[in-house]
């Protein structure tokens, strides 16, 4: 009985250090590149024309984004501002 409880956890640590070996050499081939943060968009290509440009205020072309908000550069006539997602438009 001794002997088939050795020659388990031997062939139990083979199986392992094979997973390891095959994740180690699999693995990055699978994973994708993400772009890499602050992400630059374009005005003129995210929100609608007429929001570009309003009678007190010009929003910058040059967007950046962290992956879930974006924050938007205007010029107004009382100075910059920043906004901070685009439902503060």
């Amino acid at each position: 009985m001794t002997k088939n409880y050795g020659l388990n956890v031997r062939n139990g640590f083979v199986t392992l250090c094979a997973c390891i070996v095959g994740l180690l050499i699999v693995g990055p081939s699978y994973s994708q590149d993400f772009q890499k943060v602050p992400i630059m968009l374009k005005a003129s290509e995210v929100i609608p024309k007429d929001w570009l440009k309003g009678p007190n205020y010009t929003i910058k072309e040059a967007i950046s984004n962290d992956g879930v908000v974006s924050t938007y550069e205007l010029d107004t006539s009382y100075g910059p501002v920043k906004v901070e997602s685009t439902v503060l438009l």
